[in-house]
C-alpha cells in the first residue's frame, strides 16, 4: 500500500512539473493527442447519448417540427457539450504527457521562395479541384489561370536566377505577388470602366451584351503580361524592377473604384427589349463621393511614393496599395454572388414581411420598437428599410436593391477589417465570399476582427471599452443570438483587459461607474427609452426559453442528402461539412492551449486574441445555428457557421502561425477547403459572367406584367413586374377589407402573410406581425391584451401559409381561441375572415353549423401525431397552467378484456372506451384539453399504435368531422381538444370515446386516468 501511495505521489509531482513548466510537444504528439481526444470523447458520447434524457421537456405549449414527432432536441445539444468537453479534457491529458519538443528551424532560401511562388501558382487549380469535387460542371478557367501563373513565375524565377546570391527570398516573392496584382488590377480596371459606362447607356450596354466584352478584357490581360515580361527583362536591377511594378500598381488603382457604380442601376430584358429597372440619383451621388474619396487616398499613396523616390528609399509593393481603391473590387465580386432577381412576389409574404415591416411600422406609423411592434430581425430589417427609403422610393419594387446595398456595405466593412488584420491578399480573396453568407451573420466577421484588434492593442481603456460597448450593443440589436455570442465570447477577455487597465489607473473606474449610474436613470425616466428597453428585454426572455422547441428539426429526423451535388451526395459528407464548425472550435481551443503553453515563437497578440474569441462565440451562436436543420441548403443556419469557419477564420488564423514556407503549403489545403465550401453553398462561379460580361442583365418572365402600384391603388408596391393573378388577388383583398374598415383602422393577419400590412400600407395592430413567431404563451398574451384594448374589426385567417407549427389553432392556440370565440367567420372570394360581431349585419350571420363548415378547413388539426405525447411527457412542467374540470372513467368498454392486473387486451376489430358527459352540462370552452395517463405494450411486429378520439355534441353527431388521432406510444397524452372548432364552439359535449385504431398494435393497454382540463386564461 505504501509503495502504491509513493508511486501516486511521484506521478502527481511529475504531472505538476509538466503543468507548470514549458511542455514541448512534437507534431506527431499533437496529432496523437488530438486523435485520442476525439476518439475517446466520441466513444463517451456514444455510450452516454441514450442516457442523457428521457425526452425533451416543454415549459410552454409550443408547437414545432420537433413536437410533431416528439424529437428530443435537447439531447443533441447535451451531446455536443459532452463532445466538446470530452475532447478538451482528453486532449489536454495527452498533451501533458508529451513534453519533449524537437524542432528544427530551416531558414528561407531563394529556392524556398521560388517553391512558395509555384505553390501560389497552383492555388487556383486546387480551388477548382475543390469546386469540381462538389459540382462536376464547374468551368475550367481556373486551371488555365494556374497554368499561366506557373509559366509566369518560371519566367520571373529564371530572370532572378542570374544572380541568386544578390536576391533575397523576399525579393522573389514580392516580384511574383506584384505581377499577380498587376494582372488582377489590369482586368478589373477595364471591367470598372465598362461597368461605369454601361450603367448610364442602354445602347452601349446592348452592344457589349451582344458582342461581349471579352475581347477588351483579353487585350488588357495580354497588355499586362507583356508589361510584366518587358519590365522584368529590361530592369537589369532589382530596384528598377520594383519601381516599374510600383508605378504600374499606382496607375492601375485609378479606375477600380468605378466598380461601385454596379450598385446604382439594374437592367432587365422584357419581351425582347432592354429596360432600366431602377436607378437612384442619391446612390449615384454617394458612389461619386466614395470614388472621389478613393482617388484622394490613392493620391496620398502617390505622394508617399514620390517622397520615398526622392529620398532614395525603396518601398514594398504593399505600400503602393490603397485599400480605398481595392475594396470596390471586393464589393463588385461579392455582390455578384447576391441574387439579382427583380422582385416579382417570388418570395412568400411571411419572410419578406419580416424584412419589409419594421421601417414602415416604426417610422411611418410611429410605433416604438419592441413595445408596440417587435422587429424580429432587429437592426438588419431596419437597415434594409432605411436604405430603401433613403436611396429609393421605399417600395416593394426596390427592396431587393436595398438588400444588395446592405450586403455590399458588410462586404466593404469585412474587406477593411481583414485588410487591417492581415493585409491585402486575404482581404481581396475572402471578403467577396461574404456575399454568400446568410444576412443574419454578416456582422460576425468584421466585429470579431474588430474585437481582436481592440483587445490586443495598446489603446487606453477610454479608447477601446466604449468601442467594444458600442459594437456589442449594435450586434445584439442587429441579431440577438449573434450579438449574444459576440458579447459572451469576448466578455472574459474584456474583463481581464479591463482589470489590467483599471488597476493601472483607478480614476477610470470612477468615470465609468458615474457614466453607468447616469445612463440607467436616463433610460428609466425617459418614457420611450424605458418602453423600448423593457420591450426588448421581454422579447428576449419571452422567446429564448421556447426557441429551440418551437423551431427546427433534429439532425437524424430528415434525410440530409442534397441533390445534384457530386462528392457530397452521401449523408456522411453532407453532415460532416455542415457540422465542421464543431471540429473547428475544438481545433481552435487546442491550438490556443498549445500557444499559451509554448513561450517561444508565439504569434502576434491579435491572433491569440482571435483564437480565444472564436470558441466561446461560436459555441453560443451554435445553439441558435443548430435550431434550424435544412435538408438541402448548406448555407442555412446549420451550415452557416461552418461556412464562415472554413472560408474566413481558418485562413485568417493560419496566417499567424508557422513560417512562410509552412503557410504556403497550408494555402493549398485551404484553397481546396474553400473550393468545397463555396461550391456546396451553391456558388456556380461563372467567371465568364463576372469578367467577360460584367453588364449583368436579368431576363424577366414574359408572363409577368409591368405594374405601377400608384395606378392600381397600391402605392407601396412601386413599379415592378408581377404575375397579374397576384395583383388581382391583392386588389380583391383590399376591396374585401375595405367593406369593414373605417378610416384609421386596420385588420389582424392570422394567416402568416405579414407582408400584406406593407402592401396595403396599414399598421400592425399587435406587437407581432405573424402568429408563427409568437410561439409561446407570454407572447400570445401580449397580443391578446392589445386586441382587447383595441379590437380589430376583422382578422384574415385564410389562405394561410402553414409551416412546421401547423394551423393557428395549434401554433397560437390562445389567440385562435380568443378570436374564434368572439368573431364571426365569413368567406369573401378566396379569402376567409373572422369579423367582429358589431361590424356584420344580422342577415350575414351564419348558423353554428355553417360557421363550423367555414372554420374546419382553416383550423381543424385531425392528425396530431406525437404532439399529445410530447406535451404529456412534460406534464410536470405544464400542470400549473391548467385547472382540472372533471376526472372521467369509462362508462362502457367495447372489444377489450380487462385482466386481473387492471390492463386491457384488445379482443375485437374495433376496441374503444366510451365516456359519457351528458349528466354534466359542459361546453367545449369549459374543458378544452384532455389528459390521458396510459401505457401501451407495443407489438414489435405491428406499426406505430394510433389512438383516436371521437366526440358527440348536441348538434354534431360522431363522424369523421369530430375525430382526432395521435400516436399511442407515450405514457401521458395532453390533447388540445379546443384546437378543433367543433369541440371549442360546442355548447354542450355529450360524450367522447377513445379508440385503438389497429388492435394488433398493442398487446395490452393500461388506462390509468382520464381528466378534462381547462387552460388558464393567463397561463405563465
Amino acid at each position: 500500500m505504501t509503495g502504491q501511495f509513493n508511486q501516486s505521489l511521484e506521478l502527481i509531482k511529475v504531472m505538476t512539473a509538466i503543468a507548470f513548466t514549458k511542455p514541448k510537444v512534437t507534431p506527431e504528439d499533437v496529432t496523437l493527442s488530438l486523435l485520442t481526444g476525439a476518439g475517446l470523447s466520441f466513444l463517451m458520447v456514444w455510450d452516454l447519448y441514450p442516457c442523457l434524457s428521457d425526452g425533451q421537456e416543454y415549459k410552454d405549449l409550443v408547437i414545432g417540427a420537433l413536437t410533431w414527432v416528439d424529437y428530443d432536441k435537447d439531447r443533441e445539444w447535451k451531446a455536443l457539450n459532452l463532445l466538446f468537453a470530452g475532447f478538451v479534457i482528453f486532449s489536454m491529458g495527452m498533451l501533458m504527457l508529451f513534453h519533449h519538443l524537437r524542432k528544427k528551424d530551416v531558414s528561407a532560401t531563394w529556392i524556398g521562395a521560388v517553391q512558395q511562388l509555384f505553390r501560389l501558382a497552383w492555388l487556383p487549380a486546387v480551388f477548382w479541384l475543390g469546386t469540381a469535387l462538389m459540382r462536376p460542371d464547374m468551368p475550367f478557367l481556373l486551371l488555365n489561370v494556374s497554368g499561366f501563373l506557373v509559366l509566369l513565375f518560371a519566367f520571373i524565377a529564371l530572370a532572378f536566377a542570374r544572380n541568386p546570391e544578390t536576391v533575397s527570398a523576399g525579393d522573389v516573392a514580392e516580384a511574383g505577388l506584384s505581377s499577380v496584382l498587376i494582372l488582377m488590377l489590369g482586368v478589373f480596371s477595364v471591367v470598372a470602366v465598362i461597368v461605369a459606362v454601361t450603367q448610364f447607356s442602354i445602347p452601349l450596354r446592348l452592344l457589349l451584351l451582344n458582342k461581349g466584352s471579352g475581347a477588351i478584357i483579353l487585350a488588357a490581360v495580354l497588355a499586362a503580361i507583356g508589361f510584366i515580361c518587358w519590365n522584368t527583362v529590361r530592369a537589369g536591377s532589382l530596384p528598377r524592377l520594383k519601381r516599374g511594378f510600383h508605378r504600374s500598381l499606382l496607375l492601375l488603382q485609378i479606375t477600380p473604384p468605378l466598380l461601385l457604380f454596379v450598385l446604382v442601376s439594374q437592367y432587365g430584358f422584357y419581351q425582347g427589349s432592354m429596360i432600366r429597372l431602377y436607378q437612384s440619383s442619391g446612390l449615384i451621388f454617394t458612389v461619386c463621393v466614395l470614388v472621389l474619396f478613393s482617388w484622394h487616398r490613392l493620391y496620398r499613396h502617390y505622394q508617399r511614393w514620390l517622397q520615398a523616390e526622392r529620398s532614395g528609399q525603396l518601398l514594398s509593393y504593399r505600400d503602393m496599395l490603397s485599400p480605398a481603391s481595392l475594396y470596390p473590387i471586393a464589393v463588385y465580386t461579392g455582390c455578384f454572388f447576391f441574387s439579382w432577381a427583380t422582385f416579382s412576389f417570388a418570395i412568400d409574404d411571411f419572410h419578406i414581411g419580416e424584412q419589409l415591416l419594421p421601417w414602415q411600422q416604426i417610422v411611418d406609423f410611429g410605433k416604438l420598437p419592441y413595445f408596440d411592434f417587435a422587429p424580429i430581425h432587429g437592426l438588419m430589417a431596419l437597415a434594409y428599410g432605411g436604405l430603401n427609403a433613403w436611396f429609393y422610393d421605399g417600395t416593394v419594387a426596390t427592396f431587393p436593391q436595398a438588400m444588395l446595398l446592405l450586403t455590399a456595405l458588410f462586404i466593404g466593412l469585412s474587406f477593411w477589417s481583414i485588410y487591417s488584420f492581415q493585409g491585402p491578399w486575404p482581404a481581396l480573396l475572402l471578403s467577396p465570399l461574404l456575399g454568400i453568407a446568410p444576412n443574419r451573420l454578416l456582422c460576425l466577421v468584421p466585429v470579431l476582427l474588430l474585437f481582436s484588434r481592440l483587445l490586443s492593442g495598446n489603446r487606453r481603456v477610454a479608447a477601446w471599452l466604449p468601442l467594444w460597448l458600442l459594437f456589442a450593443l449594435l450586434s445584439v440589436l442587429y441579431n440577438v443570438p449573434v450579438g449574444a455570442g459576440l458579447i459572451l465570447g469576448s466578455l472574459p477577455l474584456v474583463l481581464y483587459r479591463g482589470w489590467l487597465d483599471f488597476s493601472d489607473n483607478k480614476a477610470w473606474i470612477k468615470f465609468f461607474l458615474l457614466l453607468a449610474s447616469a445612463s440607467v436613470p436616463g433610460i428609466v425616466l425617459v418614457t420611450p427609452l424605458r418602453h423600448i428597453a423593457g420591450g426588448f428585454l421581454h422579447f428576449i426572455l419571452d422567446n429564448a426559453s421556447t426557441n429551440t422547441a418551437a423551431n427546427g428539426v433534429g439532425i437524424l429526423q430528415m434525410d440530409l442528402r442534397p441533390h445534384d451535388i457530386g462528392f457530397a451526395a452521401t449523408q456522411f459528407q453532407w453532415v460532416f461539412l455542415k457540422l465542421s464548425w464543431i471540429i473547428f472550435i475544438i481545433g481552435a481551443v487546442t491550438l490556443l492551449l498549445r500557444t499559451l503553453v509554448e513561450q517561444n515563437r508565439r504569434p502576434e497578440p491579435r491572433y491569440i486574441v482571435l483564437l480565444a474569441l472564436i470558441p466561446l462565440t461560436f459555441f453560443v451562436i451554435g445553439k441558435w445555428s443548430m435550431e434550424r436543420i435544412s435538408p438541402g441548403d448548406f448555407i442555412y443556419r446549420d451550415g452557416a457557421l461552418s461556412f464562415l469557419s472554413l472560408t474566413f477564420f481558418l485562413p485568417l488564423l493560419q496566417g499567424g502561425f508557422g513560417t512562410e514556407s509552412t503557410r504556403s503549403r497550408r494555402h493549398l489545403a485551404l484553397a481546396l477547403i474553400i473550393g468545397i465550401t463555396t461550391s456546396v453553398a451553391g456558388v456556380t462561379l461563372d467567371y465568364r459572367a463576372l469578367l467577360v460580361n460584367p453588364t449583368v442583365t436579368e431576363a424577366i418572365d414574359d408572363k409577368n406584367s409591368l405594374v405601377s402600384g400608384k395606378e392600381i391603388g397600391l402605392p407601396r408596391l412601386g413599379k415592378l413586374f408581377a404575375d397579374p393573378q397576384r395583383i388581382e388577388d391583392l386588389q380583391s383583398l383590399r376591396k374585401a377589407i375595405a367593406l369593414y374598415l373605417e378610416p384609421g383602422e386596420t385588420f389582424l393577419d392570422l394567416s402568416n402573410r405579414s407582408a400584406l400590412y406593407y402592401y396595403l400600407d396599414l399598421p400592425v395592430p399587435v406587437v407581432y406581425s405573424a402568429d408563427y413567431v409568437a410561439a409561446n404563451t407570454k407572447s400570445l398574451g401580449r397580443m391578446i391584451e392589445q386586441i382587447k384594448e383595441n379590437p380589430p374589426p376583422l382578422a384574415l385567417i385564410a389562405p394561410r401559409l402553414v409551416y412546421d407549427g401547423g394551423p393557428a389553432s395549434l401554433r397560437s392556440y390562445l389567440l385562435y381561441k380568443e378570436l374564434v370565440s368572439s368573431y364571426v367567420p365569413r368567406v369573401i372570394g378566396k379569402y376567409t375572415f373572422l369579423i367582429r360581431a358589431d361590424r356584420i349585419g344580422t342577415a350575414d350571420r351564419k348558423t353554428l353549423p355553417e360557421s363550423l363548415d367555414i372554420l374546419d378547413p382553416v383550423f381543424r388539426a385531425g392528425d396530431l401525431q406525437a404532439i399529445p405525447n410530447a406535451w404529456g411527457r412534460s406534464w410536470r412542467q405544464l400542470k400549473d397552467r391548467f385547472t382540472t374540470i372533471r376526472p372521467m372513467k369509462p362508462t362502457a368498454i367495447y372489444h377489450f378484456t380487462r385482466t386481473e392486473t387492471g390492463v386491457y387486451r384488445p379482443t375485437g376489430d374495433d376496441p374503444y372506451f366510451m365516456f359519457d358527459i351528458s349528466p354534466y352540462p359542459l361546453a367545449g370552452k369549459e374543458a378544452d384539453f384532455l389528459l390521458i395517463d396510459y401505457a401501451c405494450a407495443r407489438n414489435p411486429a405491428a406499426p406505430e399504435p394510433i389512438l383516436e378520439l371521437y366526440w358527440n355534441t348536441e348538434n354534431d353527431p360522431q363522424s369523421e368531422k369530430t375525430v382526432l388521432r395521435f400516436f399511442g406510444s407515450g405514457k401521458k397524452a395532453l390533447i388540445p381538444m379546443g384546437a378543433q372548432p367543433r369541440w371549442l364552439l360546442a355548447e354542450r359535449i355529450v360524450s367522447f370515446r377513445l379508440d385503438l385504431l389497429d388492435p394488433n398494435s398493442c398487446r395490452e393497454l393500461r388506462l390509468n386516468s382520464v381528466e378534462l382540463l381547462k387552460l388558464n386564461a393567463r397561463a405563465n
